[in-house]
């Protein structure tokens, strides 16, 4: 049984989905439900379930991600063991104001870094380089690097590790709830 609301559906087991939107069964769904509008029974709604084999999709948006904040950074964990159990891989989005540091440090994993937006200086082992918008930067498992926003706006870059953090230490470096839990929180 679906309730119609303006543009939106409440449907057992299920989250509110808009037209269009997907859904699924727990975080390593074997079922995706579709919602569209039903030609037999209009101006209803209906969920047209999706069977999956194996794994699903994770979707995971900034504002629901685990972050941590320090030195003007923030940085929030889209892709890991804690937020979507990836084995290989761990994805974060960082902002950086102006002026904003991230101290040399060095760990295990092999990443790279694709600025989005802004400009910075970059340092790794040593070599400093200017990088900006569209500039990509790989370094090896163990080099030590770190970064200053020497721009005037924020700066914005993606990165990406393999192998994963473990879940220890995602815990540990994004230890802050997410925008949308301090927003529940805050009412």
């Amino acid at each position: 049984m679906v309730e119609q609301l303006p543009d939106l559906i409440i449907a057992p087991n299920f989250t509110q989905l808009r037209l269009g939107d997907f859904a699924s069964y727990g975080r390593s769904a074997q079922m995706l439900a579709y919602a569209r509008t039903s030609p037999s029974r209009n101006p209803f709604y209906e969920i047209i379930p999706i069977f999956i084999e194996g794994n699903s999709m994770e979707i995971q948006r900034k504002e629901s991600s685990p972050r941590y904040k320090r030195d003007n950074i923030e940085s929030f964990l889209l892709v890991s063991k804690m937020t979507a159990n990836s084995e290989n891989m761990s994805i974060t989005l960082f902002e950086i104001e102006p002026g904003g540091i991230q101290h040399i440090h060095s760990h295990k994993p092999e990443q790279m870094h694709y600025i989005i937006e802004g400009f910075r200086i970059m340092t790794v082992d040593n070599e400093e380089k200017e990088v900006t918008a569209g500039d990509c930067i790989f370094f090896p498992s163990n080099s030590k690097h770190g970064l200053k926003n020497t721009g005037k706006k924020v700066l914005k870059y993606s990165s990406a590790c393999s192998p994963s953090f473990t879940k220890k230490q995602c815990e540990e470096l994004w230890p802050l709830e997410s925008l949308d839990e301090q927003d529940k929180n805050r009412n």
